[in-house]
């Protein structure tokens, strides 16, 4: 369960200490005394866990692709650099090169293993 940002923002640097106490360590009341950067900092690190997974996400079926050009077993022989694939649309054509599948997969290998984003 999340709260709210704002309400944490409320309580934050001991706003709420009703036992007059300069520091958390004076503090007899048991107040929060956290500072309100680290409640900013963890919303901001939340955020960007969040663009992160869905980055991976999105990454994630060029690094499968990359993958299947890579196997011998399958065929194999990605080429070094160029074109792999070409799509013409409505007055613009889309081009997958080597360089998109290797972006994908380097990208994909930043992320720490053990996150859930189906790693094999």
């Amino acid at each position: 369960m999340s709260i709210d940002l704002a309400e944490q923002l409320k309580h934050a640097d001991g706003k709420d200490c009703r036992c007059c106490a300069y520091a958390y360590n004076e503090c007899a009341c048991g107040c929060d005394w956290t500072p309100s950067e680290v409640y900013e900092l963890r919303a901001a690190l939340a955020a960007e866990q969040a663009r992160a997974e869905r980055l991976a996400g999105a990454l994630r079926p060029f690094a499968d692709l990359a993958e299947l050009f890579d196997d011998d077993r399958r065929g194999g022989n990605m080429p070094s650099t160029g074109l792999i694939m070409s799509w013409p649309r409505i007055g613009k054509e889309y081009d997958m090169t080597v360089e998109h599948l290797r972006a994908a997969v380097a990208a994909l290998a930043l992320r720490p293993s053990g996150d859930g984003v189906g790693h094999d």
